[in-house]
């Protein structure tokens, strides 16, 4: 899949709702690459994040989806002004945090 942008401004306007990357996930051509077999095993889920702006947990909304990219806070835990989640148990268990995040992602952007 390699390198994706999520809208053509890359930035977060709009949110991940609004996102380019969302729908290509979703229903769009990356959606298309996965095998049948696993899309026919895939459930939707409601994400919580921020789609009005902002960057408050206070002003998140769901959106349904079967592919999502994982925000700072389910990847790195603790609290951060775009807290939108938790900690999935894989990082926290790895040791994963904002200033020891080891092999698992780089430097750079989140997209949110």
């Amino acid at each position: 899949m390699g390198e994706q942008r999520i809208n053509p401004t890359n930035t977060n306007v709009g949110g991940w709702e609004k996102s380019e990357l969302r729908g290509r996930l979703n229903s769009g051509d990356l959606w298309a690459l996965l095998p049948t077999e696993l899309t026919a095993k895939i459930k939707s889920v409601n994400i919580m994040t921020d789609n009005k702006g902002g960057n408050y947990i206070a002003q998140a909304t769901a959106t349904p989806d079967k592919v999502f990219i994982l925000s700072v806070t389910e990847v790195w835990g603790g609290e951060s002004v775009w807290s939108q989640g938790y900690q999935y148990e894989l990082y926290t268990a790895k040791g994963v945090s904002s200033s020891n995040y080891g092999s698992l992602t780089h430097a750079g952007y989140w997209w949110s």
